[in-house]
């Protein structure tokens, strides 16, 4: 065993030394490596069965096969997947396209998104060959008339396609990895007013065709919705009985994450293997009154395998996903290894399962969910003393409940003694409340809406039964959740302080002695106690200041600090009904670095590519004061913060301040510009902030211009009037690049060292404009873009680079001051 146990630890070794690549190693060196693998394993059992001296040469043999064949194996299987790439000369074209719909098609925002398995792709006539996406994500806008979109059948649609988005912020959804897990090599959207319109080629002729569980799924759902009006309700019913989570509300999930029972309405490891034990305790009850069944096969087998069964049922309804696998893969593998009667304790048994799991899914060694389900399946392993306990045996009934609790409860505590660490590590967050919630939730739950949830299913009445104790259960959540310290945030981690923390809290849930338990509590106290420069992107020393430009798209988020204040720079332009940039990126970019409060909001204008985002932040961090150009009617004026409404000071040229040395100036729009609101455009109302720290020794004192979108006119009257404010280490460019900004005036003044433009990958405005991305050059000014470099991040204490460094990504962005991102933290599935 102890061999083996060896070999398996090396395999989880070598997948986490091919995951931290930053780029592929050439195929012919994967397919080299795993040859060596499988003829080092073969020396390797030819040693076991030699002589004590051939045996102890076998064990670093093993160990070295098995390590060189998960890299080079997953190094393979990469390769394989990207190399079916979308051509750039087809991305945002439309194409012809004929595919099978795939898995449960969900509605969010008025667009139907569903995956598609692509039979043919063309453009123009012209198809593409075997290096086409095999699988895509497509997006439906959905008019009045709804098409019934199933899984199963063939579909020819127009569409436009784009290859996966890499992760571009601190903090960011890693979309790219997300996507290579599932196998989909590009996202798009259907095309209804151009082309060819959306045609159905073939449906299912038989219950049992491809799509048979998915399009079963989608009638639950619908029957849920008809049978519970309540959309939050129902949405909630849906999440637990079939995995879709797509119609909980986004204030619920809110609730759920600051009250730490989000693991109990997604379809988690901890859900399936919570059912599967229930399941099997229900039929080993039942087994145990037939002598025949007993006397055939006995009952601790018929528990084990029944257990996995129903598992596997339960997460064939909730549709089979990356997490329910990962869970029937491991229970499947302990039940084996108990029915064959190998002695082997519980870790040799996890670190199997993940052997397992990672061979079956490699990539999902990088996910939260797998780490998540992983210590909730393992503390259920790790417990099983405890759910022993509970059998039936001589002990009467009241006994043998009274067991069963005690052993849920203390599975459940130790659940959440562990998980909670993990959260921190992966979503920054700690829910003061989660106990005491978890408390009400888990028995709730578990024991009584599940149930009737997928007792549903029969019986439709039971939904509403459900629902009512669903509604009733949040609102108590949702009065935890609005308590001033019912949740609290932590930074990011580096990565091996993350591995330390997550060690740290598996030995929490050890069935050792609490002194051994113990051991790994000073790694714990990282959490709220981290040294600040110890952080992801510590904050800057007094004096001096540091700036995020963060990819947001198509619009405009800087996020400036200094040594003890926050600011942000706008905040980013909303995505459709359902999503805006502050949810999706500047909340998690301030949640990752430690900020827990703005001291300013600056809004520079009414753009909605500049405030889309801003009640986000409003809601999520608390903002002491909000500074803009917007009118007195605008609705982010009208915000109630606990009450009261949201204090606001309109930006004005002339305004200064300082904040732990560091000074913050406005320098337009000017008071007159306001009297004259009607006849301007918003860009001219555009509020302009410069930012300078303390000199240092032997440099001039660093500075950053913020400029909003400002336009030619408003640069010629800063040329005038204010010339020698201007001067800027950094600019973040003017109006995202147009050529309706950045003259050559405003730039001779400005002499920015490195220009930051953000802005939209392939956006439909052509901004950067070309004729302004040459100025910049001709001029000898550094530039970036956050398409190629993600977020810029500067501190203006760092020393400027002696030499411009090109970008990986695009080799004529340079950088002078500062780094990408992109490059920082890059993956070769970037």
């Amino acid at each position: 065993m102890n061999l083996w146990t060896t070999a398996m630890a090396a395999w989880v070794a070598g997948l986490a030394w091919q995951l931290q690549q930053s780029s592929l190693t050439a195929l012919a060196w994967a397919q080299g490596a795993c040859t060596l693998a499988v003829l080092m394993v073969l020396v390797s059992v030819w040693l076991g069965r030699g002589k004590a001296a051939q045996r102890r040469a076998a064990w670093p043999l093993a160990w070295l096969a098995c390590v060189l064949l998960a890299w080079g194996s997953t190094t393979w299987r990469a390769h394989v997947l990207m190399q079916q790439t979308l051509p750039a000369s087809w991305q945002d074209q439309d194409l012809l396209l004929e595919g099978q719909v795939l898995g449960l098609p969900t509605l969010r925002g008025g667009s139907l998104g569903f995956d598609v398995a692509v039979q043919s792709l063309a453009l123009q006539g012209q198809p593409l060959g075997q290096s086409m996406p095999r699988r895509v994500m497509l997006y439906w806008r959905m008019g009045d008339a709804l098409p019934q979109v199933q899984a199963g059948q063939v579909w020819r649609w127009t569409v436009r396609l784009l290859a996966p988005v890499p992760t571009g912020n601190p903090g960011g959804f890693d979309a790219a990895l997300w996507l290579l897990d599932k196998g989909v090599r590009a996202t798009g959207s259907v095309r209804t007013r151009k082309g060819e319109a959306p045609k159905l080629l073939q449906s299912p002729s038989h219950w049992w065709s491809a799509g048979a569980v998915d399009r079963l799924r989608q009638t639950i759902r619908e029957a849920i919705q008809h049978q519970v009006p309540d959309a939050r309700q129902a949405g909630v019913l849906a999440g637990l009985t079939i995995g879709d989570q797509s119609a909980i509300d986004r204030e619920d999930w809110d609730v759920f994450r600051k009250t730490s029972i989000a693991h109990l309405i997604s379809i988690s490891g901890l859900h399936i293997a919570m059912v599967g034990w229930m399941g099997s305790m229900l039929l080993a009850r039942l087994w145990r009154r037939s002598a025949w069944l007993m006397h055939h096969w006995p009952a601790p087998v018929a528990q084990l395998v029944g257990g996995v069964l129903v598992a596997t049922a339960y997460s064939l309804l909730a549709g089979w996903g990356v997490p329910a696998q990962r869970t029937v893969c491991m229970m499947a593998v302990w039940a084996l290894l108990r029915i064959g009667g190998r002695p082997w304790p519980w870790p040799p048994v996890w670190l199997a399962a993940a052997v397992v799991v990672t061979v079956m899914d490699p990539w999902a060694f990088c996910q939260a969910g797998f780490w998540l389900s992983f210590v909730a399946v393992g503390v259920l392993m790790s417990s099983g003393t405890a759910l022993e306990s509970a059998s039936p045996g001589d002990k009467s009934w009241r006994t043998r409940a009274s067991n069963m609790v005690r052993a849920l409860v203390h599975t459940q505590w130790l659940t959440t003694l562990s998980l909670t660490p993990l959260a921190a590590v992966f979503f920054q967050q700690v829910s003061v409340v989660g106990f005491a919630a978890n408390l009400l939730a888990i028995p709730v739950f578990t024991a009584l809406i599940t149930p009737l949830a997928l007792g549903g299913v029969v019986w439709p009445a039971l939904w509403s039964v459900a629902a009512w104790l669903v509604s009733m259960t949040v609102k108590v959540l949702a009065w935890m959740a609005h308590w001033p310290w019912a949740a609290t945030h932590v930074p990011m981690l580096p990565m091996g302080l993350s591995v330390l923390v997550v060690l740290a809290a598996a030995a929490l849930v050890l069935p050792v002695p609490w002194r051994w338990r113990l051991a790994g509590l000073p790694a714990l106290l990282l959490l709220p106690f981290l040294p600040s420069q110890w952080s992801l992107v510590p904050p800057p020393v007094p004096g001096q200041f540091s700036v995020v430009a963060a990819d947001v798209g198509q619009g405009t988020s800087v996020l400036v600090r200094t040594a003890r204040h926050a600011m942000v720079f706008d905040a980013g332009p909303k995505v459709g009904d359902q999503s805006d940039a502050g949810q999706r990126v500047v909340v998690p970019l301030l949640v990752a670095l430690g900020v827990t409060q703005l001291d300013e909001l600056i809004i520079s204008h009414r753009d909605a590519d500049h405030v889309g985002g801003a009640a986000s932040v409003v809601r999520e961090v608390p903002v002491a004061l909000l500074r803009s150009s917007l009118e007195d009617e605008h609705p982010l004026r009208q915000t109630m913060v606990r009450g009261e409404p949201l204090r606001h000071r309109r930006c004005e040229a002339g305004q200064h301040w300082q904040w732990d040395g560091v000074d913050f100036s406005v320098l337009h729009p000017r008071a007159e510009d306001y009297e004259r609101r009607a006849d301007l455009s918003p860009n001219a109302l555009s509020c302009v902030v410069r930012i300078q720290a303390k000199a240092l020794p032997g440099r001039e004192a660093a500075s950053v211009l913020l400029a909003g979108d400002i336009e030619t006119q408003e640069e010629a009257d800063m040329v005038a009037r204010a010339s020698a404010s201007l001067p800027s280490t950094v600019l973040v460019v003017p109006h995202h690049g147009s050529k309706t900004s950045s003259t050559e005036a405003f730039l001779q003044v400005v002499r920015p060292a490195q220009a930051v433009i953000q802005v939209g990958r392939r956006n439909g405005y052509g901004h950067p404009s070309p004729e302004v991305v040459a100025r910049y050059d001709e001029l000898g000014m550094a530039r970036v873009a956050t398409p190629a470099c993600g977020a810029f991040l500067w501190n203006s204490s760092d020393e400027p680079l002696a030499q411009p460094q090109a970008l990986k990504l695009d080799p004529a962005q340079q950088l002078r001051v500062g780094e990408c991102w992109r490059q920082r933290s890059r993956h070769y599935w970037d």
